[in-house]
């Protein structure tokens, strides 16, 4: 086995690892903060909103100054960093007896943000050749949402079998163990012909600046909020298309359609848009997920619901490793982390901003409307697209 490959299966693990712990317990939230740590029914709904997004809020502000950090001193530090502080903070999380406690655990989890561009920046400093790093990063892209799925079943299966503090102890030691294979046998990648020297590191602000970076951030702004904004709604639209007595459990299911095409699909539009282009990769998938997200305003049919939300899968998760194909090809390799860590924080961004939007559409317009709002959202951001493909076109006509 030759040591790219090696270093490539230990980025994987990293990912899948990571991926699966940070869902392994957050569906069951409310039941550990209710069954082990005592919450009141009044206050419950509060604690469960405060652990949610905490996390999220403080991966926001963390991210780009990690990227930063990870560009300066390395990536590899970058990982050990990850799982170190979420080894804390699962181990928090396990030992806690309040609430409170709790959400500081989950804030502490915030600051493992950035193990994702710190992969992203690792993958693609292991090659000059931008298509073989193209199909790479759609591989990463595969397994986090992998992880992702498999997260919330292995954890289900814990909860039940044995509790949810236990599901906390079986993760901390999980992280630790990868933690520990990352400081023994992960190396930091040796710099190559195609790497800038130190001079051309640039501060975060030229990065924030970047015309292209802020317009794949609003890109990822919108894929991450309209795959958020269906959650809080979910349950209920669900409930009124069947007579299943589990709506819940169907809606959970159905929510996992999209992951589980994102794993299919990711590979094949990174092999798409290493060949024609990843503009054209952004395009198409808004376009079809804005399509897809249309039909199902005035769905009836579950089944048919079923169906366009797997292809709305399909098409939505495109975006995020076409956004860091781009970059990974316009940023060069000393600035690589800092610039993955910008659209990581955007993600959460979206992450948030995608219920309180959900919230407020439903409230003055019906449940429905959040896909007509979603869809709106996704044709915007095509119209973009399209129009900066036909500026690059003529100026390439023009030359």
């Amino acid at each position: 086995m030759n040591n790219t490959l090696f270093v490539l299966i230990l980025l994987y693990a990293n990912v899948f690892v990571i991926s699966a712990s940070n869902t392994f317990v957050l569906p069951f939230l409310p039941v550990y903060l209710k069954q082990d740590l005592g919450a009141q029914a009044n206050d419950l709904a509060l604690y469960t909103t405060l652990c949610y997004s905490v996390t999220f809020v403080v991966n926001i502000f963390i991210s780009p100054v990690w990227g930063h950090f990870a560009d300066k001193f390395g990536r590899k530090k970058m990982l050990i960093r990850v799982s170190f502080i979420l080894f804390i903070s699962y181990l928090c999380a396990y030992l806690a007896s309040s609430p409170l406690m709790l959400c500081v655990a989950r804030a502490v989890q915030g600051f493992a943000c950035g193990m994702m561009p710190a992969i992203m920046a690792f993958t693609s400093s292991l090659s000059a050749d931008h298509k073989k790093t193209q199909l790479r990063i759609g591989y990463v892209q595969s397994i986090n949402l992998l992880g992702t799925i498999i997260g919330p079943v292995a954890g289900g299966m814990m909860a039940e079998f044995f509790g949810v503090r236990e599901s906390y102890q079986c993760i901390f030691i999980l992280i630790a163990l990868i933690c520990l294979i990352n400081i023994m046998l992960l190396k930091e990648p040796a710099p190559t012909s195609h790497q800038s020297s130190a001079d051309e590191i640039l501060p975060l602000s030229d990065i924030l600046k970047d015309p292209i970076i802020v317009s794949l951030c609003c890109c990822i702004v919108v894929n991450s909020a309209v795959i958020m904004m269906v959650v809080p709604m979910l349950a209920d639209y669900v409930d009124r298309m069947t007579t299943f007595g589990e709506p819940l459990a169907l809606s959970g299911i159905i929510f996992s359609l999209s992951g589980i095409a994102g794993v299919l699909a990711s590979p094949l539009w990174s092999r798409f848009g290493s060949e024609k282009g990843f503009l054209k990769v952004l395009m198409l998938s808004t376009l079809g997920a804005s399509v897809a997200y249309m039909l199902q305003y005035q769905m009836s049919s579950i089944l048919l619901f079923c169906i366009m939300q797997f292809v709305f899968g399909l098409c939505i998760c495109a975006t995020i490793p076409a956004a860091n194909s781009i970059t990974a090809k316009h940023i060069n390799h000393q600035n690589q982390t800092k610039a993955f860590s910008v659209l990581y924080s955007a993600s959460q961004c979206g992450n948030i901003l995608g219920p309180v939007l959900s919230t407020c559409i439903i409230m003055y317009f019906g449940e429905r409307t959040v896909f007509a709002f979603a869809s709106a959202l996704l044709f915007t951001i095509f119209s973009y697209l399209f129009m900066v493909n036909r500026i690059r076109k003529n100026d390439k006509k023009s030359s």
